[in-house]
């Protein structure tokens, strides 16, 4: 499974909407603040990595947030 495929498997735990690369976590998928915290410490437990609190809040969207996980990953 690539990275995407698990950011959506993870985004799949808080909404029921369809996921696209495209789509914004809050006003797409409709992820309140809490619920984004959530996600956050998922994707950083899935990928051991640290996403840094300036990334978390301007990372919205789905293939931005691939893109930052992959880097962080690397």
């Amino acid at each position: 499974m690539d990275t995407y495929d698990k950011i959506v498997e993870i985004l799949k735990e808080f909404t029921e909407e369809a996921i696209t690369p495209d789509s914004h976590i809050i006003h797409d998928l409709g992820l309140d603040s809490l619920d984004t915290v959530e996600f956050v410490i998922r994707l950083e437990e899935e990928f051991d990595i640290e996403i840094n609190d300036s990334d978390a809040s301007e990372t919205q969207v789905v293939k931005d947030i691939v893109s930052l996980v992959s880097q962080i990953n690397i």
